[in-house]
């Protein structure tokens, strides 16, 4: 869910990424690709960035975000229905940044944390490293 949405937003955002040479500009690695995630594709979401980037420099990056703007405006009861209907939210956001990396090159596999509403972290585990510096 969400994939093909996150696969055409970041068609979009990359269309005019180049230099005065209008040569479109390539990615030098992941770490750049994950920035450009956490600076360019979230605020184009939520007008914000990511709160926190962290890696293990092994292929494992999470991106948190404090206040999911999706999340801060529904009061979510505490039960296990309003766990099912966050996580069709998650689902969606976790489809998203997985269309968006593999759009980019990257293989991967994005799963959602969301320990205290509105809070979230993604985890992205990135596969095919090797074919990147």
């Amino acid at each position: 869910m969400g994939f093909s949405v996150g696969e055409k937003l970041i068609e979009r955002l990359t269309r005019d990424r180049g230099d005065a040479s209008n040569k479109p500009q390539r990615f030098t690695g992941v770490m750049e690709i994950i920035r450009f995630i956490s600076r360019e594709f979230w605020p184009a979401v939520f007008r914000k960035q990511i709160d926190s980037l962290k890696t293990n420099h092994k292929g494992v990056y999470v991106l948190g975000d404090n206040r999911v703007q999706w999340f801060s405006h529904t009061s979510l009861p505490v039960d296990v229905k309003g766990k099912e209907h966050l996580m069709l939210y998650t689902k969606l956001l976790c489809g998203m940044l997985a269309g968006a990396l593999s759009n980019l090159g990257l293989t991967c596999t994005v799963t959602a944390d969301c320990p205290s509403h509105p809070a979230c972290s993604f985890t992205v585990t990135i596969h095919n490293r090797s074919s990147m510096p």
